[in-house]
């Protein structure tokens, strides 16, 4: 097979005009090729992180050296610096595979205020299990107190603006044990103009009465099914002024489900196809992944037929609200290293979480 494969891509270059090489001149044939690369050693690939074969309701956390702590206590912590949280232990297998959906909060008007510019108030961790087919979709609040590699303690949602990326991949990794095999950005308007573009409204359902501003925009829904252009999600996703950031989370959940429902809607004949359009339009215009279309289709058996399986990092389990003692910051506390560990190991399984009476993390039995 590796043999024909080969065989194949040397036979398309030399259709692509690739200069043909006289035998005469000593250089290989196709055939030589083909016996020299298919008698090279066979790579194996090593993997980085160590499968765990069983799961214990109270796993012992381990040390984790990656990233190695640095500070930078000059600009970043003019107060002192807050104690660094342990690392988390890896909590995933190879048939898991993480995702980071991130909501930016820039916006032009905002461009020459010292904060609030691009910061990611939308955090929402994606975990496709390929064995189990499920994916768990994990609400992280924007104000919870994470450990980000090169600047210590500071809220999560403050990773992409410090080192994009890298600095949210290794965010994932040291406070969730999570490895990042992909993530997909937004901003707000572009985030508007990708549901009206890509997916010409959605159809969300309203699961709690919800009254609030944005602007000139009014939002008073009623439970119930409600159709939404981009303005009118946009806003949707963001209010929270008269009720709570958890309650933001849910409706940015909604949205996301609303999302997946319409490609169903759009995609029944050909969703691969259908597929390869929304990407395609969504890589434009402020809106950023590196997920390939290769991932795309890769991943689109599993993901239209995958059970969704909702968590939200709340009060719920063992997280305690806090203001920061100089700045006044409004912040929230993960649950300890061990704890932290069982929610991510549960989640990757498609579990449910729970905290027992004396404060241990376990699925619920």
């Amino acid at each position: 097979m590796k043999k024909l494969l080969i065989l194949s891509v040397l036979l398309l270059a030399s259709c692509a005009g690739a200069p043909a090489e006289s035998e005469a001149e000593g250089t290989a044939t196709f055939l030589d090729l083909v016996v020299t690369v298919s008698a090279l050693p066979t790579a194996t690939n090593t993997p980085t992180n160590t499968p765990i074969p069983t799961v214990t309701p109270t796993p012992t956390a381990t040390p984790w050296i990656f990233p190695t702590p640095r500070w930078d206590p000059v600009d970043s912590w003019p107060f002192g610096l807050p104690g660094m949280i342990n690392p988390i232990q890896p909590a995933w297998t190879d048939d898991v595979e993480v995702y980071v959906l991130l909501g930016s909060d820039y916006a032009s008007w905002r461009r020459n205020l010292v904060t609030g510019t691009d910061n990611t108030d939308a955090f929402v961790i994606l975990i496709v299990n390929k064995q189990t087919e499920r994916i768990s979709m994990i609400s992280v609040p924007r104000d919870l107190y994470v450990f980000l590699p090169g600047f210590g303690m500071q809220r999560i949602n403050t990773a992409w603006r410090l080192g994009g990326q890298q600095m949210v991949a290794d965010t994932l990794r040291y406070n969730f044990g999570l490895p990042m095999h992909g993530y997909a950005y937004v901003r707000m308007s572009a985030f508007s103009r990708f549901i009206d573009d890509a997916l010409h409204g959605i159809d969300v359902d309203v699961k709690s009465s919800v009254y609030d501003h944005c602007g000139d925009m009014e939002i008073d829904l009623l439970p119930g099914m409600h159709f939404m252009d981009g303005p009118k999600t946009l806003c949707y996703v963001r209010v929270r002024m008269y009720d709570s950031a958890f309650a933001r989370q849910n409706r940015q959940r909604e949205v996301l489900r609303a999302m997946k429902g319409k490609f169903l809607e759009i995609a029944t004949d050909n969703p691969a196809t259908i597929a390869g359009e929304i990407l395609a339009l969504y890589q434009s215009e402020h809106r950023y992944t590196d997920v390939s279309l290769f991932d795309v289709l890769r991943l689109l058996p599993v993901a239209l037929d995958a059970e969704i399986v909702e968590y939200q990092m709340d009060y719920n389990i063992d997280m305690v609200h806090f203001t920061h003692p100089q700045s006044g910051a409004w912040l929230i506390s993960p649950p300890d290293p061990q704890c932290m560990y069982t929610l991510m190991w549960h989640a990757t399984m498609g579990e449910p979480w729970e905290i027992l009476p004396d404060g241990v993390c376990s699925p619920d039995k």
